[in-house]
């Protein structure tokens, strides 16, 4: 299987890279991908402290449908989600193709590969949602 991304794919978000306006860093990582909408990504979400991680599992997880419009990004995405080949030696973060729940499409996922089971579980699946929760507790 390899991991060229094409034009014209799609990749599925749930977490950082989620469209926010006052996330500069990720708003410039997504400069060669296009919003096409809301998706359903099967998987379970932990949450990492700054940062969100699906693992696979029985649950679904709220994300966001983007189409790849210039496929150069994923240098970028790749090294920003610690994907980056040889970069460490047991990397947090793996892409795959997977098959979607909503819509029924197959898209690239960053999934997490490290044991998350002593990070909280996001039961709701919506990183956006428990972030705004985490805030109303503090």
């Amino acid at each position: 299987m390899t991991d060229e991304v094409r034009k014209g794919e799609l990749l599925a978000v749930y977490g950082e890279l989620l469209s926010r306006p006052d996330l500069e860093q990720a708003e410039g990582l997504r400069g060669g991908l296009r919003l096409l909408g809301s998706c359903w990504i099967p998987g379970n979400l932990h949450d990492r402290g700054e940062y969100a991680a699906l693992v696979t599992g029985d649950g679904q997880v709220l994300g966001e449908l983007l189409e790849v419009v210039d496929p150069d990004v994923f240098s970028e995405l790749d090294w920003f989600q610690a994907y980056d080949r040889g970069r460490e030696a047991e990397p947090e973060y793996e892409r795959r193709r997977i098959s979607l729940i909503e819509p029924e499409v197959v898209a690239w996922v960053y999934v997490y590969t490290l044991d998350p089971d002593a990070h909280l579980r996001v039961e709701s699946g919506d990183w956006r949602g428990h972030l705004a929760d985490r805030l109303r507790l503090r």
